[in-house]
């Protein structure tokens, strides 16, 4: 798919729009985009036409890879090609366009369309040297081989950047939940048995899961919150369920990626 995307021409600070729901079709074009040496747009599939349309207008891209189950929900543009990820064929040895340069830390990363306070559609520019930043010896969370970050959150919704590339660019593994939205049940059983060591919930979902199967929390080695105020009776019951392990609160608006300060709390 990278080198494909080479032979369309893409290539630095040249937005890719990825329009495919959370799943291994997701990450993988996430991948290609990057080895292409461009930059993602990642769209939510189940967002208006028109705020589609208008957040592909404003990034300026000009390919949108899709699958077979996304590529109906998507706005017909002009100038703008719709990919097949699950359709297209390999390239022969000698149909490669020639390999990116190596990508400079301030070239695009991606691009992450966020309301902000006016409740307009504003695209976030990322550069490849904030992803680093984020993931670079955390002092909030472990992660490197052995570790196992769930990647639950919509690839449109920047807390999907340490979701992925805290596992693929420290050795860790990615748990991909299932695509579309969860019930409370299928996270907790998410946490229960698919080994994670590292979660992030929003403070909506944190409130809820801590009510309604607070013992769930409790078995994930690391579990940060935030985006939102937490209430303090909500983090003291559920640092009590989980013992010595911490709970970390995480904020951070899109411009900065995803956290501009993390406080570790242990004490109930």
């Amino acid at each position: 798919l990278a080198w494909l995307l080479r032979r369309r021409g893409v290539g630095a600070d040249m937005p890719v729009g990825v329009a495919i729901e959370r799943g291994t079709d997701s990450v993988a074009a996430l991948l290609a985009v990057l080895k292409a040496g461009s930059a993602y747009l990642p769209i939510d599939t189940g967002s208006p036409a028109s705020r589609v349309a208008a957040m592909i207008a404003a990034a300026g891209a000009r390919l949108v890879l899709v699958t077979a189950d996304t590529a109906a929900a998507m706005p017909q543009l002009a100038g703008v090609d719709m990919v097949r990820v699950d359709s297209e064929p390999a390239l022969a040895a000698d149909e490669r366009a020639a390999p990116p340069d190596v990508s400079h830390p301030l070239c695009l990363a991606y691009i992450s369309f966020t309301s902000g306070s006016t409740g307009a559609p504003k695209g976030v520019a990322v550069p490849h040297r904030a992803v680093i930043r984020l993931i670079s010896d955390p002092t909030f969370a472990r992660l490197g081989p052995g570790e196992r970050l769930l990647h639950l959150a919509p690839v449109a919704f920047d807390a999907s950047t340490l979701e992925i590339w805290g596992a693929l660019l420290t050795g860790a593994t990615v748990v991909i939940a299932p695509p579309g939205p969860l019930g409370l049940s299928d996270v907790a059983s998410l946490l229960r048995t698919a080994d994670v060591t590292v979660a992030w919930l929003t403070a909506g979902l944190f409130h809820q899961l801590a009510e309604a199967d607070i013992d769930a929390i409790a078995g994930v080695p690391v579990v940060l919150a935030g985006g939102d105020v937490l209430n303090p009776d909500t983090v003291r019951a559920v640092l009590a369920a989980r013992g010595d392990q911490p709970l970390v609160n995480g904020y951070g608006p899109t411009e900065n990626t995803t956290f501009t300060a993390c406080h570790v709390m242990t004490d109930p």
